[in-house]
């Protein structure tokens, strides 16, 4: 799962996306990578924490309306996954 705060805002504001890792091996949290893309072009990657969350705050979107997805690395115990896409719109 996926979620942007804020969703909009003018060139500049800092917006957080979190990206929520579910485990699918069991009792192992997942660790590995996130990589937040806005259509082919990568924003940024961020590293999943003990929380099971992967966190990336970026400020340098230019105007327009972004549509953003989590794309999951995957590691040995649990498969790789691509998150919904979340809007977000910078004026």
């Amino acid at each position: 799962m996926l979620v942007a705060s804020p969703t909009n805002g003018p060139i500049g504001t800092s917006i957080a996306f979190t990206a929520t890792v579910k485990r699918t091996s069991g009792t192992i949290a997942p660790a590995g990578t996130v990589f937040f893309n806005a259509g082919a072009k990568v924003l940024g990657t961020a590293i999943v924490d003990a929380n099971e969350a992967a966190v990336l705050t970026i400020s340098t979107l230019k105007p327009g309306t972004y549509s953003i997805k989590a794309h999951y690395a995957g590691d040995a115990s649990d498969k790789a996954s691509e998150s919904n896409a979340v809007s977000v719109t910078i004026t």
